[in-house]
């Protein structure tokens, strides 16, 4: 295998249960591919968050497959700040009301641009998870 990221980790786990010997290579100091954390200015930080968002129901099954507990997985609610541009911040509420009232309360969008992410696929909202 190549590859310590989510992909190639998730491609190992499916062939160590189909019966294959594994050995996983990673070419970058620090393995997670996408998801490493890296080193920025002194501070080191978090760069997978975007795998783990509540839509990826895969990435904790095979976190569960492997053994991760729980406890380290930290959910924290979304929150989307680019300093006097856009703030949205998801309160803890059930789905689709969570997701309605992060976009009220949002800075830095329009009011078309609200109506055009509520009317473009209304559907939609109502399946996040």
């Amino acid at each position: 295998m190549v590859g310590a990221g989510y992909a190639g980790l998730a491609a190992a786990v499916a062939l160590v249960e189909a019966g294959c010997a594994v050995s996983v290579f990673e070419a970058n100091r620090t393995p997670g591919g996408r998801a490493r954390r890296v080193e920025y200015r002194g501070a080191l930080l978090d760069n997978g968050q975007h795998l783990l968002l509540g839509a990826y129901s895969s990435t904790l099954r095979l976190m569960r497959l492997v053994g991760v507990p729980e406890a380290a997985l930290v959910r924290k609610p979304l929150t989307l700040v680019f300093p006097g541009q856009f703030d949205m911040r998801v309160p803890r509420f059930a789905y689709p009301l969570a997701l309605f009232i992060a976009l009220m309360r949002a800075r830095g969008f329009s009011e078309s641009e609200i109506d055009a992410i509520l009317v473009a696929n209304p559907r939609r909202l109502l399946t996040i998870q």
